[in-house]
């Protein structure tokens, strides 16, 4: 199996890479976003969200940044000059060196990262993630480039759904394809599929928690996804393009929220979410080669909690000041 080597990279110290493309990297660091081009050390400023003189002042020190969540979750470049960013609970555009709250957000929302996809036909999609202990209907909305406001492409009635997990392109089905993947109980736990911008949606594959998902990665002889069950066993699943069928490759050390491709291979990251399912206080970094051989290579202790801790019952710092999370950033690079 290849060796992988994981290094620091001095110059994105104190940033968070949210999307590379080769030539470019985009950044944030708190509010503020940035284009780093390649072959150079020093992130230019491009933009940044407004916030209020207290919020950002806490949010100078790393613990009140994570109490307040006041960081990107997304960045997408939507078209030339022009991007998507969700903030915090806020979906808003930076376009040239304007940023504006979009209009037609009927809730705050949180967007988890990688949960937002632009479709063949240049349309912005996302769904809702808001807590939804009361199960009200949950919106997925569609963005136009080029727009000021978004619009409601599909509605789950009340029941249907807690809240949307993300959505995702399918490179090697319909280039219209849409996986829509939602959360969190049994009968919610479902794999969605349109291939017309959500005039309709079918429900392909939904059970229990083994289909409780975030994200999943896609190649040309299946569809690989790591749980986010909270109360069973996380695993690595292959769905197999030919059959449907659905094989375990490898069981994990706790849920993945985020994936990713790099070549030929795939990434899946376990979260320090610190639920029952939990074996390991870690967030840890597994890699899947070709043959679909499993290795994990990286992992992390989260802080705050000791290592030996029994997740009965989430302790008050994963709820305060988030989940021990490994991401990735957007795009081709």
């Amino acid at each position: 199996m290849k060796q992988w080597q994981l290094e620091e990279v001095e110059a994105l110290r104190g940033f968070a890479v949210e999307w590379s493309d080769g030539d470019r990297l985009f950044l944030s660091r708190r509010n503020q976003l940035f284009e780093l081009a390649a072959g150079s050390d020093v992130p230019r400023k491009i933009g940044t969200i407004p916030a209020g003189a207290l919020r950002s002042l806490v949010a100078r020190f790393r613990l009140g940044q994570r109490l307040l969540r006041f960081l990107v979750f997304n960045l997408l470049p939507t078209a030339p000059g022009e991007f998507l960013v969700t903030f915090g609970k806020e979906i808003g555009v930076l376009r040239g060196d304007r940023y504006f709250p979009l209009q037609g957000i009927r809730q705050p929302t949180r967007v988890l990262r990688q949960g937002i996809v632009q479709a063949a036909d240049g349309c912005v999609y996302w769904g809702e993630y808001i807590p939804n202990l009361q199960r009200q209907d949950i919106a997925v909305y569609r963005y136009r480039p080029g727009a000021d406001r978004a619009e409601i492409a599909h509605l789950f009635p009340a029941g249907a759904v807690r809240h949307v997990h993300g959505i995702y392109r399918d490179p090697f089905d319909d280039p219209n394809t849409l996986w829509c993947l939602c959360g969190d109980l049994p009968h919610e736990c479902q794999f969605l599929r349109t291939r017309d911008g959500f005039q309709t949606l079918e429900a392909v594959w939904e059970g229990d928690e083994t289909w409780r998902a975030v994200s999943a990665q896609f190649t040309a002889k299946g569809i690989y996804y790591g749980s986010d069950a909270e109360f069973r066993e996380n695993c690595l699943y292959r769905i197999d393009r030919a059959d449907g069928s659905r094989q375990v490759i490898q069981t994990l050390d706790g849920p993945v929220y985020y994936s990713k491709t790099i070549g030929d291979h795939l990434f899946f990251a376990t979260t320090a979410e610190l639920c029952p399912s939990q074996t390991e206080n870690v967030a840890s970094l597994w890699c899947v080669d070709p043959d679909d051989r499993v290795e994990r290579i990286f992992h992390a202790y989260k802080d705050f909690v000791q290592p030996d801790k029994k997740y009965g019952k989430k302790p008050l710092s994963a709820l305060l000041f988030m989940h021990g999370t490994l991401h990735f950033p957007g795009g081709p690079g």
